[in-house]
């Protein structure tokens, strides 16, 4: 079987989809590797972005799990290498993904040089997704409030807070509640928890604070709540970005409005894949293909220079 193995692989590497169903057709193994890296035909396909070879082993059995020889599935290479399409086709074909893996994919993504700023909010978006909170400790009225910020239930948001549950509980992802009502689009659960004393700059595990959320996922009313109760604007984290970087990087053009127009500074940079300039809001919106945003952002640079 070696050599319609071979075939398998250089017709994958090579996006040959016609000589990737002949050679399994001819018997070849879908799953087996090269001698070299150990990847397979789903593992050389993604890396190279030809998405119609990826939809076609995926479909018929690929092991998207399957280890390469440094320890990467497919989806750590299509991240590395910035293929946008294959990274999007494989977080909606696979709706759970082991947050080990999907935090070492995310790391991948931001330290490649090919890494592109979509497939890391992409990943983030898609890992906050599937997550559910669950209170550390264990606290019935904690894990209450943490649930009801995430699904936006009003009432049982206020009896829990009524019942002594702690406005800063924090999950086992490192999201307090605020965090929750403000990634989910939940305004009137955020303007409650604030009038409890939640922090409107308080940080989860990475870094990210409500604001950030909110223009993440283009909730203006929350975002604008947030500028108004005293968010810092221009907080951000060690290797994603702030808020306007997110906006920018998803094309949320109302968002980015809103947030130049409260002060936020579109010349912060931060470490990024570019080798001579850091990432910047203008940066993520050019790579997202944002002309209009990319447009307004240089207006603005330029008052601030």
């Amino acid at each position: 079987m070696t050599g319609v193995n071979n075939n398998l692989l250089s017709a994958a590497e090579a996006g040959d989809i016609e000589a990737v169903k002949k050679a399994l057709d001819a018997g070849a193994d879908i799953n087996t590797q090269d001698n070299f890296l150990k990847e397979s035909a789903l593992h050389l396909a993604a890396s190279k972005g030809h998405i119609g070879v990826v939809e076609y082993l995926i479909d018929n059995g690929a092991d998207f799990f399957l280890n390469n020889g440094t320890d990467m599935i497919p989806l750590h290479l299509a991240a590395r290498d910035g293929q946008v399409h294959v990274v999007k086709y494989l977080l909606e074909k696979f709706e759970t993904i082991p947050e080990r893996i999907l935090n070492d994919v995310i790391h991948v993504a931001q330290m490649s040089v090919y890494g592109r700023p979509e497939i890391v909010l992409m990943l983030e978006d898609f890992r906050l997704d599937q997550a559910r909170p669950i209170a550390q400790g264990g606290e019935k009225a904690d894990s209450t409030l943490l649930e009801a910020s995430e699904n936006g239930n009003i009432k049982a948001a206020e009896q829990a807070l009524e019942e002594g549950a702690n406005v800063e509980v924090v999950d086992d992802r490192g999201m307090k509640p605020i965090h929750w009502a403000s990634f989910r689009g939940h305004c009137d659960i955020v303007r409650i928890l604030i009038d409890k004393g939640a922090n409107v700059n308080g940080t989860n595990s990475a870094l990210w604070t409500p604001i950030m959320h909110a223009s993440l996922e283009r909730h203006e009313e929350i975002v604008k709540l947030l500028l108004e109760k005293g968010a810092d604007i221009n907080s951000k984290t060690s290797v994603s970005g702030t808020a306007l970087m997110f906006a920018s990087g998803k094309g949320h053009l109302e968002v980015v409005k809103i947030l130049l127009d409260s002060g936020a500074d579109p010349t912060i940079e931060i470490d990024g894949t570019d080798s001579e300039d850091g990432m910047t809001a203008e940066v993520y919106a050019r790579r997202g293909g944002y002309r209009e945003i990319v447009e307004l952002l240089n207006q603005v640079t330029n008052k601030f220079g």
